[in-house]
């Protein structure tokens, strides 16, 4: 068999080395982590991505968990029992589904509309799912309540936002705004109330990076902001940069001090 060449591979950061993890012929693509010892990943199945299990030791063969819609996986609720993923019905549309990873016959899709629907991402204490909707013409960021009871959900953006991360603490809903060449990180400070209530966005780094698809492309982690540089005032680089920015709430402090 002729591998496809998209594989996943895995980084040790605390040996220094880059060990691959998947071999198959398919393409592989879009990772989330479910626990330190256990990842999910999309692989190609008859063309279309199919949501994958394996072991991060790469010592038990993955498991194929959907069968049904086109889906990808885009990340993970913190205990690593349930997946929240992109999925592609007859339609065209993108959706969101929440899948039990011991249980994915229980499968259950957020909401089936006509507009795209797309990164979701689950707070840390498990109340509130977060996703981006072009539902306006725009695409912005929506909350609701989780689990879920049918309830509506909240916009809590309203100039644009896609890629949702949230702080590790769930103090903090970060999101990213895209120029012609520059892009923004915004940030959302969370109170205590519903999402109506929470505070405004405001902007707390601003760049040239990279924006190549719809999915996630920075994370923030502990104060660090990381993402690629991949712009200059010319236009695309051929050699893509890696950008830390620390003491990241430091800097929001600054910027945007508590009154």
């Amino acid at each position: 068999m002729k591998d496809s060449g998209q594989d996943i591979h895995l980084w040790d950061l605390s040996r220094g080395l880059l060990r691959q993890l998947t071999f198959d012929a398919s393409a592989n693509s879009v990772v989330a982590w479910l626990s330190n010892e256990l990842l999910t990943f999309s692989g190609a199945v008859d063309g279309w991505g199919q949501v994958f299990v394996q072991r991060a030791d790469g010592l038990e063969a993955a498991r194929q968990v959907t069968r049904t819609l086109p889906s990808f996986p885009i990340s993970a609720s913190r205990d690593g029992a349930v997946i929240f993923v992109a999925e592609f019905p007859p339609d065209g549309a993108w959706d969101i589904g929440v899948m039990p990873v011991e249980n994915p016959e229980m499968r259950q899709t957020v909401e089936r509309t006509k507009d795209v629907e797309h990164n979701p991402v689950l707070s840390p204490d498990g109340r509130w799912l977060t996703s981006e909707s072009n539902k306006t013409g725009r695409r912005e960021i929506y909350v609701r309540p989780f689990p879920l009871t049918g309830q509506g959900e909240v916009a809590v953006t309203d100039d644009g936002g896609t890629r949702p991360v949230w702080a590790r603490d769930g103090s903090e809903l970060y999101y990213w705004t895209a120029g012609r060449t520059s892009v923004g990180i915004k940030a959302i400070r969370i109170t205590s109330g519903p999402p109506s209530s929470w505070d405004a966005p405001r902007m707390i780094v601003e760049g040239p990076f990279a924006s190549t698809g719809r999915d996630t492309e920075y994370d923030v982690w502990d104060g660090r902001c990381l993402f690629m540089k991949d712009f200059t005032a010319g236009g695309l680089q051929h050699g893509r940069e890696i950008v830390v920015v620390q003491n990241l709430t430091d800097e929001i402090g600054r910027l945007a001090p508590a009154k």
